[in-house]
């Protein structure tokens, strides 16, 4: 009997320990995925709103759960009673006999359901309200092409069905939202974002046809105009004559020149070469009739020579 009493109680011990691993295991897990979403709530209150994006925390598993409410439940599972981090003094956590700030498993749970509600309703069109808080008055002057503003335009569109479908699922109108400077209410987004946004976006409309229409003034007071005029604009004051003259104030050489082209140029590569683009553009008046290029790879600084605007 005496031989068989030892086996017994190094499996009761062991047994024992590997339950205490588990139970750690489970508390750690659960302490780390909780914490960071407390984190990540806390700043919501404080900064702008960003989605939660490290990890699929808040992602339905199939059991119609969540990654974070299943770290919790493994937790239960384990024995664990209670979660310690210092961020939980914000969420009702209190101090334990070791002075760290405790939250029950319940109040994990909730700080999970939060997390999943701002993720997956609350911030589920964040994009689309930080796309239209543009300061469109400065994208003009900050060389914004016209197709950038029309990619806002599915933005704008989009912007009031979001704020709709916000109110429906039963957002507070009062909750706090706060996209870049814009810090409002989510009863307010369509006056202070959704609005704001469409009257800004014809503004640079606006704003962007005159200031090209005053680029095109004095090439078609030149003569030039339809394809050439194109060409001008696209590559305003970059445009080189034939022979490689460098871009004259003399519009009425391109209005006489049925040749133009363009140079671009790469940057160095590791042995110092750059890849020069020459494109020849050749009309007939003002009417595109061919285009072409050569490239030339030369020692940065070297001349590319006359020839290559032949």
């Amino acid at each position: 009997m005496t031989k068989l009493i030892a086996p017994v109680l190094l499996l009761a011990i062991t047994t024992t320990a590997a339950a205490e691993d588990i139970d750690t295991l489970a508390a750690g897990r659960a302490e780390n995925t909780v914490s960071e979403v407390a984190s990540w709530l806390r700043d919501l209150t404080t900064s702008r709103y960003r989605t939660f994006r490290s990890t699929p925390f808040f992602t339905p598993t199939q059991n119609g759960s969540t990654q974070c409410l299943d770290e919790v439940a493994k937790a239960r599972r384990g024995r664990v009673t209670h979660l310690a981090d210092p961020v939980f003094e914000h969420f009702g956590g209190k101090l334990d006999e070791n002075r760290r700030w405790a939250i029950t498993l319940e109040q994990a749970d909730e700080i999970c359901k939060q997390g999943a509600f701002y993720e997956n309703v609350v911030l589920k069109d964040l994009e689309t309200f930080s796309m239209v808080d543009h300061d469109y008055d400065r994208l003009v002057d900050d060389g914004v092409s016209r197709s950038y503003g029309e990619g806002l335009e599915q933005y704008i569109a989009r912007c009031e069905p979001a704020v709709d479908e916000l109110l429906a699922a039963k957002v507070p109108p009062t909750l706090r939202y706060a996209i870049g400077k814009t810090v409002t209410t989510v009863g307010e987004l369509k006056t202070a974002i959704c609005a704001k946004g469409r009257e800004g976006l014809k503004r640079f409309f606006a704003a962007f046809d005159g200031k090209e229409e005053a680029a095109r003034e004095p090439y078609i007071k030149a003569g030039i105009k339809g394809d050439k005029l194109e060409l001008m604009v696209q590559y305003d004051g970059s445009v080189f004559l034939p022979g490689g003259a460098m871009p004259s104030h003399n519009l009425k050489q391109y209005a006489d020149a049925s040749s133009l082209f363009v140079w671009l140029t790469s940057d160095p590569d590791d042995n110092d070469y750059v890849v020069h683009t020459v494109r020849k553009y050749q009309f007939k008046g003002n009417k595109l009739v061919r285009d072409s290029e050569k490239t030339f790879r030369k020692k940065r600084g070297a001349k590319l020579g006359a020839a290559a605007f032949k």
